[in-house]
């Protein structure tokens, strides 16, 4: 049996959080959490399951917060108002915390970390992934020694790869330690290694005028080439179901012509 402490403000979809808490919580496991000063999906549903499957809850509250009557009327919920909600969690971080995260609480995350040596954090809002910063808050800094630059050497022990991959809060934390001036996950990496180049746009050939004229010519002489297939197929229709009639004597009478023309064409060409 635990003691879990739920901090953050952080946003989740609600299947993912409810799969998250599934997975977190045990039979008999006690939760603390705060009653949030902005309510939103990922929250209300962590709330919702508290008080739905009967989880033994201390939900904290402060001044001009307006907790709902169903976590008072609930006997498996004692709700409690104290000054500074964060504070209060952190004061009751008993070595298992669950954030839901948010970029803008680095802070916070700190401060989790500052309560105690064992304090084991996973992220409720991405499926338990653990947190690890290497945060020491009473250690001097390290000296720097001082090196002769060397343009072929990174300026980070880590690829930008392997920082892509990491939480958030470690790069941050990484970045801090390199004086990096950023404050979110891709600002750092972006000064550490420099913005990623775009694909390059695929080259597209410009035909020569050759070229352009002899696709003109091929598709002319596929185009003649139906035509004249076209109306070898039409003549025989024509001529095997031929009755009398206007249309049919103006087409025999064109096809007549037709072939006049033909003949003097071919007799010009064997000259």
């Amino acid at each position: 049996m635990s003691n879990i402490v739920i901090v953050g403000s952080g946003d989740c979809p609600p299947d993912a959080v409810k799969e998250s808490l599934i997975d977190a919580l045990s039979d008999g496991d006690a939760v603390t959490i705060a009653w949030p000063k902005a309510m939103n999906g990922g929250i209300e549903t962590i709330l919702g399951y508290l008080l739905d499957n009967e989880v033994s809850t201390t939900l904290l509250y402060s001044e001009g917060q307006n907790v709902h009557p169903s976590f008072r009327a609930s006997d498996t919920c004692d709700v409690v108002k104290v000054k500074d909600t964060t504070s209060a969690l952190i004061k009751a971080v008993d070595g298992e915390v669950l954030i839901m995260w948010d970029d803008n609480e680095f802070d916070l995350v700190e401060r989790v970390f500052d309560s105690g040596e064992d304090v084991r954090v996973r992220e409720l809002s991405n499926g338990l992934s653990p947190i690890v910063v290497e945060y020491q808050p009473d250690a001097e800094p390290a000296p720097v020694e001082e090196v002769e630059e060397d343009d072929d050497e990174d300026d980070s022990r880590f690829t930008r790869e392997q920082l892509e991959d990491m939480a958030v809060p470690a790069v941050k934390r990484y970045g801090e330690k390199l004086g990096c001036s950023a404050k979110t996950k891709s600002g750092i990496i972006e000064e550490l290694f420099g913005a990623e180049s775009p694909a390059d746009d695929p080259v597209v050939e410009t035909p020569s005028v050759e070229k352009m004229v002899e696709e003109a010519h091929k598709v002319a002489a596929e185009s003649e080439l139906a035509f004249a297939q076209e109306m070898i197929t039409l003549i025989g229709n024509f001529y095997e179901h031929y009755t009398p009639g206007f249309e049919t004597d103006m087409a025999h009478l064109a096809l007549g012509q037709a072939r006049l023309w033909m003949l003097r064409s071919l007799a010009r060409m064997e000259v």
